[in-house]
């Protein structure tokens, strides 16, 4: 299975949006099962809600970020993705 990682700073607004849009079309064509989608922030605190701004956005467009938790960009993470993509060059860096 191929990992794609989106990133940026706290975890609960762009990378989670990102993630969540891309995983929907992944499910849509049917690859849920060769491609993951996760996000993470290079300043995150771990277990905080999605902002409700982002999970009202997104509930419009029929996707559900209600269950998301933030989570920290780690080593591992990083080594675990095939592909990385982020928000801001400073993200990158």
């Amino acid at each position: 299975m191929k990992r794609i990682l989106f990133v940026c700073t706290g975890n609960i607004c762009r990378s989670p949006m990102a993630a969540a849009i891309l995983q929907s079309k992944i499910d849509e064509l049917g690859l849920a099962d060769e491609v993951e989608v996760v996000s993470a922030g290079v300043y995150a605190e771990a277990g905080y809600d999605a902002s409700r701004f982002a999970v009202s956005v997104l509930g419009h467009r029929g996707i559900d970020l209600a269950r998301h938790k933030s989570r920290a960009v780690t080593v591992e993470l990083l080594k675990r993705s095939d592909i990385i993509l982020v928000m801001e060059e400073a993200h990158r860096k």
